[in-house]
This record gives structure tokens, C-alpha cells and sequence, in this order.
């Protein structure tokens, strides 16, 4: 039936505006445009199947065009009662109803028997128009969101994936610096045990510590339980050089915060922007820490720490290590205790490693196979089925070898999830491509699953009979599973597409593709539940 002039209008100057649009944004916001000027629509919603939910895309009234990626839920979003829409795509054709002032046009969106989504468009037009009219546009419309859309989800999981390669990777990196920190810790303890004396200890303490654990200043103050006083050892000027401080003396009430550890038995406290303090002068503002000296319950004194030189933060481990180092300094300064303590403590550290070790290595091993597995069935996903399928065409054409695809198609899937439910029909998948699996063990062989019901079979090597024998025990394979179907009498089944070739120069692997997917319509159309092979064409 010929289209009227303003219909023919319509599509020549969409077609137009489509070939201008890359993105699926700017494709539904041309065609509102084009429903507007060519039949004064008043309104418009786009309804699509988004992560196993029916979810708003696109919605348009006279003042504005929304536009929602991801697709949003409907249930406050729209004045359109779902149970209408669900009519709508029920019937699978389109339907123009007369609704007073305007005339309501329903458009379901099906591709490859597989509902896509469903537009509502409330037109105030004089034009006289027919339902079929806008065939064309539900086919064009349908192939577009089923491409477009599943690229935006394939970008959408590709950001997200590399968002989770960033956080790995930035957990690795403090993983790493805590690793290096523990063991520079490691190498300090062993350093202060080969000192011939107190005096060598606590320089070293300091000199090393400061150092190796990245510390502007570090001191080691004595306590006289006696005197109640903060006796110097070694310590740190405002330059950052070590220096000798075993002239200074002063009573227990002019240190607050190291007075507070004893009081409270605490091992560290820190404050942050607080003057900073030489010879008890202030000399600047920053953090400052006291990370207690304890045996057992006696006090031995404190590491005082602080950012003078640099204004650095302190880091987040900083407070862990510093404290494994007061405790290592501490049975240092108690010579008997000296070699238990570190003993332990290289051993702490040999375990935590060896589990941060682990822990980078199963994560990297995690983060691989989730890149190429399918998570529903786990099998290989579309991604490996993509990189294989050019691999193996490569192999065939440098050898001549022929090359066979099979492209596998649940059959009526939709019509099985919409009477048991998405939960049961993932599990149908399941099972099917466990049956499947089990078909082909020959070397080289990848099965994969492609998206929705559909999975395909390489096979490198296999020619075009033995590639439709092992298609007929796929075909078998599911039937023997005796999956109940809601059609009653009948058992859940596949169809089979099969194509084989010999690559040639300037040919391409998706020609093969084409052939196995155009087979598998052939099974579709010839009554499912069979394997079909592409009909041969010469090269």
C-alpha cells in the first residue's frame, strides 16, 4: 500500500536527520523533532527492556525533550498505565486509537522475536493516518535501539571495568607502599640489632628511622620514673640532620601529650596543626606525634615525630608502622627480650607479604576471568567469541584450512520467560549451555555465549559435514534434556544456523558470520528445532 505524502515526507526527512546522528541520544531527539513538525505530536514516550526490566528511555511533552541513559523506572514517570503498554506489545503490530482531541499511536519495538520496547506517540494532526504506516519506523527504530543501545550498555560496562582496574590498581599501589614500609621496618629492626651499644641503638633509632620510614623528624625521649622527667638521646633539628640531645632535660608536665600516654597506658597519640617545638622554643606548625616505649608495663620513653621539613600529611600506614617500630625499638632497648621480639616481628611481616602477595595475585586472577567469562552461565563471553573468531580466521587463511561456525538460537526463549519468569529462564540458559558445552571437545573448539538465548560454536578445522554432525548433537543434546516448555506438549529446543569456509584474500571472518546467522533463520522459518546449513555461494 502506497504511503501518503506527508508519511513519505516524514521518513525521507528522519532518514535524513538518522544519517546525521551518531549517537542514540541524538537520534530520539531528532525523531520527537520530526513528530512534531511532520504531525504535531503533543507527546511522546520511548518504553525499552533494559537489564531484564522495562524502563523509560525517552520521554516528551510540548515544552521539553528528557533523554535517560541509563533508562530509568517507570513506575513515576510516566501517566501511561503499563497494563495498556504491555497490550501494546502483546499484539506486535501498530495500533492508532482515536483519543478525543489527538489520536494515540502505539509502536511496539521487536527484533529477532525479541521485544525491545514499545513507543507512544499522542498525535494532534489533520492528516489522515493508518497504523501500518508507521510499520517501517517500528523496524527501523527496533534495529537501531537494538545496536545503539547494546553498544551504550557495552561502553557503560567497559567504564565501569576500568573504573575497577583503576581502584585495583590504586589498591595495589598503597598495598605496595605498605609492603615497601613494613619492609623497610624489617631491614631498621635487623639494623638496630647488630648495634654494639645504647648510645649506637639510639642513633640509629633515629638516623635510620627517620629515613627509611619517611619521617621529617624523629627524637627518642628517655623517661626518669624517678624524676618524672624527658631525658634527650638523639633527635632531629630544624633541618632535618641528626644531632646529639643527651644535654636535654625537662619535667613531664611540659610534654602534655607524652604525658597523656603514660596516664592513659597509650602507645601513640597524634595532633594535627599544633606549633611544632625545638629546645621547647616553637619553631613552625604541622602534626606531631609520641608513640610510646613500653616493656611490658613499664614505660622506657617515646619517638616523637613530627612534619616540620616537609608540611607532608601523615600517611595512612604511618601510624601502624610507627607503632610496630616503638615496639621493635622498645625490646631493642630491653637487650635480653631483644631477639624474641624479633623474631616475631619478621615473621608478622613474612605473613602479611606473603598475604598481600596472595591477595594481588587472586585479584588479578579475578579481574581476568570476569573480563572473559559470561557471568550468568560461565562460558566465554561475546568479547572472547570476537577476539577467537578473527584469531582462527587468520589460522584458516594462512593455512587453508576450513573454518566452521555455528550460531545457536533457543527456541520461543521469550515466550518461555514470560511464562515462568526471568529467575527460571536463566536458569534454562543454564542448563542448555552446560548440554551444549558437553557437544564438542575437539581441540581448538570455543563455545560462547553471544547475548540473551543465543551462543555460538568455533570450530577451526571442521569441515562442513562434520561441523553439521556435531550441530545434529546439539540439537539432540537439548532435546534430551527435557526442559518443559509453556506450549505444552512441546520441550525446550534449539536452532541450529551452520556455515563452514576456506578463508580467501580481502575476505572477511564476518561473512561467515552472516552466512551461520543467515542458516540460523533458515531453522527458524523451516520449524525450529533442527540445524540448517548456509547454502553455499562461489567465492
Amino acid at each position: 500500500m502506497a504511503l501518503s505524502p506527508c508519511v513519505n515526507r516524514f521518513y525521507r526527512d528522519l532518514s535524513n536527520e538518522w544519517n546525521k546522528n551518531q549517537g542514540l541520544q541524538s537520534l530520539c531527539e531528532s525523531m520527537c523533532c520530526q513528530f512534531i513538525d511532520s504531525f504535531n505530536a503533543v507527546q511522546l514516550t520511548l518504553l525499552v527492556s533494559h537489564q531484564s526490566e522495562w524502563k523509560l528511555l525517552l520521554d516528551m511533552n510540548t515544552t521539553q525533550v528528557q533523554y535517560h541513559y541509563p533508562p530509568i523506572n517507570i513506575d513515576q514517570n510516566i501517566d501511561i498505565p503499563f497494563y495498556l503498554i504491555n497490550q501494546a506489545m502483546r499484539a506486535n503490530k501498530p495500533n492508532l486509537v482515536d483519543e478525543g482531541k489527538t489520536q494515540r499511536l502505539w509502536l511496539p519495538l521487536e527484533r529477532k522475536a525479541r521485544s525491545l520496547g514499545c513507543l507512544v506517540i499522542d498525535l494532534k494532526t489533520n492528516e489522515h493516518l493508518l497504523a501500518d504506516d508507521f510499520h517501517i519506523l517500528s523496524a527501523l527504530l527496533a534495529s537501531e535501539l537494538d545496536g545503539r543501545l547494546l553498544n551504550e550498555t557495552a561502553h557503560d560496562e567497559y567504564s565501569s571495568r576500568r573504573n575497577v582496574e583503576n581502584e585495583l590498581f590504586n589498591s595495589q599501589n598503597q598495598q605496595r607502599a605498605l609492603l615497601e614500609q613494613l619492609q623497610a621496618l624489617h631491614d631498621l629492626s635487623s639494623m638496630l640489632s647488630r648495634a654494639e651499644n645504647m648510645t649506637s641503638l639510639l642513633r640509629c633509632a633515629v638516623e635510620d628511622g627517620k629515613r627509611m620510614l619517611h619521617i621529617d623528624r624523629m627524637g627518642v625521649l628517655l623517661f626518669n620514673d624517678e624524676a618524672k622527667e624527658v631525658q634527650g638521646s638523639f633527635g632531629t633539628d630544624v633541618r632535618g640532620e641528626t644531632i646529639d640531645e643527651r644535654y636535654f632535660s625537662s619535667p613531664l608536665t611540659n610534654h602534655p601529650l607524652a604525658q597523656k600516654t603514660l596516664e592513659e597506658k597509650q602507645f601513640l597519640l597524634f595532633q594535627e596543626d599544633v606549633p611544632l617545638y625545638q629546645d621547647m622554643s616553637p619553631v613552625g606548625f604541622g602534626w606531631n606525634g609520641y608513640v610510646a616505649l613500653w616493656n611490658d608495663k613499664t614505660l622506657l620513653g617515646w619517638i616523637a615525630v613530627d612534619n616540620l621539613v616537609s608540611g607532608a600529611p601523615l600517611q595512612g600506614y604511618h601510624k601502624q608502622i610507627l607503632k610496630q617500630f616503638g615496639a621493635t625499638l622498645s625490646q631493642h632497648m630491653v637487650r635480653r627480650a631483644a631477639e624474641d621480639a624479633l623474631l616475631s616481628l619478621n615473621q608478622q611481616l613474612e605473613q602479611r607479604v606473603e598475604e598481600r602477595t596472595k591477595q594481588l595475585e587472586l585479584a588479578n586472577t579475578e579481574l581476568e576471568r570476569l573480563s572473559k567469562e559470561d557471568p550468568l552461565t560461565a562460558v566465554a563471553n561475546r568479547r572472547v567469541f570476537d577476539d577467537v573468531l578473527q584469531e582462527e580466521w587468520r589460522r584458516a587463511e594462512r593455512h587453508q584450512l576450513p573454518l566452521s561456525l555455528l550460531i545457536i538460537d533457543i527456541d520461543f526463549f521469550k515466550r518461555y520467560n514470560d511464562t515462568y519468569g526471568h529467575q527460571q529462564g536463566d536458569q534454562c540458559l543454564i542448563k542448555v549451555a552446560h548440554a551444549l558445552k558437553q557437544c564438542e571437545r575437539r581441540a581448538g573448539a570455543l563455545f560462547a555465549r553471544l547475548g540473551g538465548e543465543e551462543f555460538a560454536y568455533i570450530l577451526p578445522g571442521c569441515d562442513q559435514s562434520a561441523a553439521h554432525y556435531a550441530a545434529q548433537k546439539m540439537v539432540e543434546a537439548v532435546q534430551n534434556l527435557g526442559l518443559p516448555h509453556p506450549d505444552g506438549s512441546l520441550k525446550v529446543t534449539v536452532s541450529i544456523g551452520v556455515a563452514t569456509m576456506t578463508p580467501q584474500r580481502n575476505q572477511k571472518s564476518q561473512e561467515l558470520y552472516v552466512m551461520a546467522d543467515t542458516a540460523l533463520y533458515r531453522a527458524k522459518t523451516q520449524g525450529r528445532n533442527q540445524a540448517c546449513e548456509a547454502i553455499r555461494v562461489s567465492a
